[in-house]
């Protein structure tokens, strides 16, 4: 039932959770609500049980743990990608000063990240650019494979023999290391 839970309701609550996870108050309560009374048919709970009973039952996180943990690893991928069209707005720092004085407004994702990793003390490092190969491999020639020593079974044939041949081969493998 569980599984059932994680595939069909917490799949739903997860979708747009970055989106909306600068909904008000009230609104998330709403989706807490549906995650509780999930958990509670999952598991057979009575509704006096308390909520942290049932998250630390069915293994599950609360639901600002779990957007805290999905804003932060969507963070991640966008500090990794700085190709990436959000990229751009999401480093803008020049309005943090004026969203941390106006606490009622609904602050921007860059804020909330910012805020959330000061909260729990991390830094994020910078990361290296993802590069891609300019060629496909497809385009690249037929690599050639030193096939002679299979002709030896390592099972019947002395280790010192199979090492001499590597050894002659080698002069023929130019700019590969060999192990």
């Amino acid at each position: 039932m569980l599984s059932l839970y994680r595939t069909l309701i917490r799949s739903k609550l997860d979708y747009g959770a970055i989106a909306y996870s600068s909904a008000t108050e009230s609104s998330l309560k709403i989706l807490d609500s549906i995650h509780n009374t999930a958990l509670r048919i999952v598991l057979g709970a009575y509704r006096t049980t308390p909520i942290e009973s049932l998250y630390c039952e069915a293994a599950e996180p609360s639901l600002y743990h779990r957007r805290m943990y999905l804003k932060l690893t969507y963070a991640i991928k966008l500090n990794a990608n700085p190709n990436n069209h959000t990229f751009k707005y999401d480093h803008l720092n020049r309005l943090s000063t004026f969203f941390s004085n106006k606490p009622r407004l609904h602050k921007p994702f860059h804020h909330r990240i910012k805020m959330d990793l000061s909260s729990l003390n991390i830094t994020l490092p910078p990361c290296f650019p993802v590069s891609f190969e300019p060629a496909a491999p497809w385009t690249l020639g037929v690599p050639k494979i030193i096939t002679t020593l299979t002709s030896l079974d390592k099972h019947t044939t002395n280790h010192s023999i199979i090492h001499q041949n590597l050894q002659n081969l080698t002069p023929n493998i130019i700019g590969q290391a060999h192990y």
